[in-house]
Formats: C-alpha cells, structure tokens, sequence
C-alpha cells in the first residue's frame, strides 16, 4: 500500500505496510482524548473569574486538559477562588499551565491573602526581616507595599 507524502510542493507516494496505516488510521479510546468542546471550559472560566488570556487558556485546554481532571480542576478552582483575592491569582493560563490544580492550597500560602500572610508572622519574624540583607522592609507597613 502506498500514502501520499508531500515534499518541496510535491506529492511523492511512499510505500508503507498495513500495519503503519492501521496504526495511524486507529481511532484512541475517548476517555483519553483531550476535550475538544468548550462547554467544560466556560464553565470553569466563569468560576475562575479573572477575565484575561482566554485565547491562550482555550487553547491550553483543548490540547491537554482530559475528562478526568476536570472534577479536579473544579474543585481546586472553587477553593482557589475563594481564599485568593483576585488580584494575587494566576492568569487562568498560567493556572492550567503550571498545573496549579495539583497543588495543595494550604501549601501554596494563598489563605487569606498578602493579610493572611501578615497576621500569621510573629513580631519576631518581621523584625528578623527587618534585619536580614534580602531586602526585605522594615515595619508591617512596608510588607504590605513589598508584596505589591
């Protein structure tokens, strides 16, 4: 059996076997596919509710989220979105991207936001910053400014 190849403008028949052509004809098993529709994707972008890179995040989604992250990614979202000020979240392509919904949020120090952050430092610790050479500032309000 032979297929068309095309090289330089040209079409060139090439021969291949059987079970090269069986191979590339052979449909994969659907619950491994990428999502193709968008349907899933709007859902989780109206929850994300930070309105940029939609471009990008369609795109991101079609190409490599499946049908069994998506509960996963659901759920991280809903927690993600309600202790992150929508400031301080990732743009929704960065999230997907970097696979945010794997990470535990308690881990990743996003309750509460740059206040939660603050209240949970001890005096101790921000005079420690005051001191250290990394550039860190001086008083609680300069924190806040620093993590702007």
């Amino acid at each position: 059996m032979e297929i068309p190849i095309r090289e330089n403008g040209r079409v060139r028949w090439v021969k291949c076997s059987k079970s090269i052509i069986d191979l590339l004809t052979s449909e994969v098993k659907r619950t491994n596919l990428p999502i193709s529709s968008t349907e899933e994707f709007d859902k989780w972008y109206n929850l994300y509710s930070k309105k940029t890179t939609k471009k990008l995040a369609v795109a991101y989604w079609k190409k490599h989220i499946t049908e069994d992250l998506i509960p996963k990614i659901m759920k991280h979202t809903k927690s993600y979105v309600d202790k992150t000020e929508k400031c301080y979240r990732l743009d929704p392509i960065r999230y997907l991207k970097y696979e945010k919904y794997n990470d535990a949020l308690k881990a990743m120090g996003y309750e509460g936001g740059i206040e939660g952050y603050i209240e949970r430092l001890s005096d101790d610790e921000i005079r420690e910053m005051g001191k250290t050479s990394s550039g860190f500032p001086l008083n609680i309000k300069d924190i806040e400014n620093w993590f702007i």
